[in-house]
């Protein structure tokens, strides 16, 4: 399987496994670490060096991306790769131009539009984002991400019906998905409606007890609920 075939943006460790042959030793090392294949205890160096690390090896992949696309310029994929290791980067906007090129050339293509909203959600722009997440559901709607991330994008711009509306869509599909339950729990929270929300947060807490933004949620779920009976 070639970089033409693979799209990253549905598993990361496919890209890192792609920088480890790519790398020099110390990122090697770094890269093994991140993919779980040894556990990785970083040195002061190593921790030093990290950043330069993540740029260069972006840098180089993007390269090969480049290489790939000069040779064949209409594999929406080849685009869609680029976008996702510029937006590791930072490069949002860069990033943008790239799915922009792939869904040009594959409109069918879900995943793409779907990192079209997210990069638009990063870079505040929530009515764009609404409508690529809407874009991506249409070709495929049980993609859980994209119902959740929709529901965020929706909160923003103050819908908060309908945003509960995505997060009860993405629960449906996978009842055990915490970030649906909490991201539910913030808008009923920012709602008002304390004693749902503080349901949500317990539900998110009960699939992973260790999701401290969830946590701290609850907690000030419980305080504005005080605030508000003092009142």
């Amino acid at each position: 399987m070639s970089l033409r075939d693979m799209d990253f943006s549905k598993n990361a460790d496919a890209a890192i496994a792609i920088l480890v042959l790519m790398a020099g030793p110390r990122a090697r090392r770094i890269t093994e670490g991140l993919v779980g294949n040894r556990p990785f205890v970083p040195t002061e160096k190593d921790h030093k060096s990290n950043i330069v690390i993540n740029r260069l090896k972006y840098e180089k992949v993007i390269g090969e991306y480049d290489r790939e696309i000069k040779k064949d310029p209409n594999n929406p994929v080849l685009w869609n790769n680029k976008g996702v290791s510029l937006v590791r980067m930072g490069a949002w906007k860069e990033a943008v131009k790239c799915y922009n090129r792939a869904v040009k050339l594959d409109p069918t293509y879900a995943n793409a539009w779907f990192n079209l909203g997210k990069v638009h959600t990063k870079l505040g722009k929530h009515r764009k984002a609404v409508s690529y997440y809407r874009k991506a559901l249409d070709l495929n709607d049980q993609n859980i991400s994209a119902w959740n991330n929709l529901g965020i994008a929706l909160r923003h711009g103050g819908h908060h019906r309908e945003a509960i509306e995505c997060f009860d869509r993405a629960i449906e599909i996978q009842n055990d998905y915490e970030w649906g339950w909490h991201n539910k729990g913030f808008t009923l929270m920012e709602m008002e409606v304390y004693d749902s929300a503080l349901e949500c947060y317990d539900r998110a807490l009960a699939i992973n007890p260790n999701y401290t933004t969830a946590k701290k949620n609850r907690d000030e779920c419980l305080r504005r609920m005080r605030v508000a009976k003092a009142i």
